[in-house]
């Protein structure tokens, strides 16, 4: 019977799985499938609701899979957690899949790790996550994970699109202040109201409309040489860089490589900034460039892992999942 391996990448908007079926034969084709639900953030939607989209989503690929067994799963879950609560959650998905696969071996991870292992397979190395939040993650060469950020829109996340919503959005209400003028004023009047002070408050503050969406148009005014929008955009992006800095300053086996990953390394304008920081705030032999695997490629390659009947090295011919997913 052929094995069936899952892996999961659950955020908070929305989960992506992908699935491999294959045989024990190293040469056999591989047969993947790729599925997306909702979110389950258990932070968010609480473990109940989290687990039965997990569940829900890997029962979905084992019934289109019905010659295979499921051999293992594994879920990178963000707001998991750590500790005890991760293993309750774990716990609870073990419980929620025990009958479609009651054999097989499951394991809930910090979703940072399931993008080092997409980024790097076993290597050592680090990963910006830039989307509406920011984090910086490392791995060892002990294998140990390391962070950096990630404290949240009060206490931190720097370059992230809240940070850039927000800052533009302070500096159209400078300039209505009688500060440096801006491009931002007019290309975010119709949805903040940026023209009179009333409408950018009641916007920003009655109406509570999403500073991160602001984001899109600070990177577009830098992009087109608006000097505000540009040393907002280099603001943020230095300030990023600096955790990258700190992070290989703390752990000098941490090797100097760093790959983006989120929603705002899709912006070539916001990667070439955010590159030319993080080279300039590391050694020069550092490497930085946008993300050429999604996370779930990382889940699904820990999860081919957990298999006790398969070679376990990431880096055999077979393991690096998935040319279908991977630039």
């Amino acid at each position: 019977m052929s094995s069936l391996h899952i892996g999961l990448d659950a955020g908070g908007s929305s989960t992506e799985l992908l699935a491999r079926a294959s045989t024990e034969s190293l040469s056999s084709p591989k047969e993947e499938t790729r599925l997306q639900g909702d979110g389950a953030n258990p932070e968010r939607s609480g473990h109940a609701e989290a687990v039965g989209t997990l569940a829900e989503l890997v029962g979905e690929a084992v019934r289109r899979h019905p010659a295979t067994q499921l051999r293992s799963v594994c879920a990178g879950v963000a707001g998991a957690g750590s500790g005890e609560r991760r293993q309750a959650l774990a716990g609870r998905l073990h419980r929620a899949l025990s009958e479609v696969a009651p054999r097989a071996r499951v394991r809930l991870v910090h979703d940072a790790r399931i993008a080092l292992e997409a980024a790097f397979g076993n290597a050592s190395g680090i990963i910006i996550i830039a989307g509406t939040g920011s984090a910086v993650f490392a791995r060892t060469e002990a294998g140990t994970l390391e962070r950096a950020g990630g404290w949240g829109y009060i206490l931190g996340d720097e370059g992230s699109g809240y940070a850039l919503g927000r800052a533009g959005l302070r500096a159209v209400a400078r300039a209505l202040d009688g500060g440096p003028a801006t491009r931002l004023q007019a290309l975010l009047s119709n949805t903040y109201g940026a023209n009179s002070r009333a409408a950018l408050v009641g916007n920003v503050y009655e109406a509570e409309l999403p500073l991160q969406e602001a984001a899109r148009t600070v990177l577009e005014a830098a992009a087109e040489g608006d000097a505000v929008a540009a040393r907002i955009l280099d603001e943020q992006t230095d300030a990023l860089a600096r955790q990258v800095a700190w992070l290989a300053e703390r752990e000098a086996t941490i090797a100097p490589q760093v790959v983006l990953f989120g929603g705002l390394t899709k912006n070539a304008h916001y990667v070439e900034t955010l590159g030319r920081a993080v080279r300039g705030a590391l050694p020069a032999n550092c490497s930085v460039q946008p993300a050429s695997c999604p996370p779930v490629a990382g889940a699904l390659r820990l999860a081919l892992r957990e298999d006790p009947g398969r070679e376990a090295a990431s880096n055999a011919p077979e393991a690096p999942p998935v040319v279908s997913l991977c630039a």
